[in-house]
């Protein structure tokens, strides 16, 4: 195909902006691509003009430093350490009418580097990363990082897919992603030692001076599902939209479409 030169102009602008890989680094670390063809330990760009590209990325981090994932719209998952992504360009056959066309992908990759002294625990959505700091701050990076931020005397962390939750001032706050209001819930579950996501609700495992319950609410705070009876619960887990609680009279699960059993 022949470009005059205003054309071939315009697409060196495009590939300079829709070709390429970008993989910015926060903190000391590697990022690296399983065929060898990537290797950044700063700010780096890779580029392909030729076709579209498909590489293994993945993270390595420096003495001290803890690597706790890759943020990008290209990436589905929470904390991702491992992420096959693409970038590049490629022509097709136009059809008559057309004078050309052209398919490109631009990658943008956050990669995540930090001290591990300065991590109680991490915790992550698609969009944000938080990590709880010894001196019970949040420190965030991603989407709305500034209502994360803002919290302080955070006591635990807890996150999904899609929500995100820290318990600050012994009251348990969440947010999902994208959505500007945190979940309605009550003020009075008590300390939060274990939580679990399934199906746009959360079941809570807390302490109370009666002992450990468990609840689970919606994004408006209705309990629901119901919980069946427990005793003393000590542990949370999950299979699909299925949840279950060790319990002194057994396994205890429930859920939507499971009839309480015991």
């Amino acid at each position: 195909m022949r470009f005059t030169a205003p054309a071939g102009l315009c697409l060196l602008s495009l590939c300079l902006t829709g070709c390429n890989l970008d993989i910015d680094i926060i903190g000391q670390g590697r990022i690296y691509s399983s065929d060898q063809t990537i290797d950044c330990t700063q700010d780096c760009r890779y580029s392909s003009y030729n076709d579209i590209r498909y590489v293994t990325l993945q993270g390595e981090a420096a003495e001290g430093q803890r690597f706790l994932g890759m943020l990008s719209r290209e990436i589905s998952g929470t904390m991702v350490t491992t992420a096959r992504v693409p970038y590049g360009l490629t022509f097709r056959q136009p059809a008559p009418w057309e004078w050309g066309s052209r398919r490109m992908i631009s990658t943008q990759v956050t990669a995540i580097f930090h001290p591990q002294a300065d991590i109680v625990v991490a915790a992550g959505t698609e969009q944000t990363i938080c990590a709880l700091t010894p001196t019970n701050n949040l420190r965030c990076w991603g989407s709305d990082i500034e209502r994360y931020q803002a919290l302080d005397n955070v006591s635990a962390l807890f996150a999904s897919r899609e929500t995100l939750c820290a318990e600050t001032n012994a009251q348990l706050q969440c947010w999902n992603t994208g959505y500007p209001d945190p979940w309605a819930l009550p003020d009075t579950l008590g300390s939060a030692r274990q939580m679990v996501f399934v199906v746009g609700r959360l079941c809570v495992l807390h302490e109370t001076v009666s002992g450990n319950q468990v609840h689970c609410f919606n994004r408006e705070g209705q309990e629901e599902p119901q919980v069946p009876p427990l005793y003393n619960p000590t542990t949370l887990s999950k299979v699909r939209d299925t949840v279950c609680a060790e319990d002194d009279t057994g396994t205890v699960c429930w859920g939507e479409e499971l009839i309480p059993r015991s």
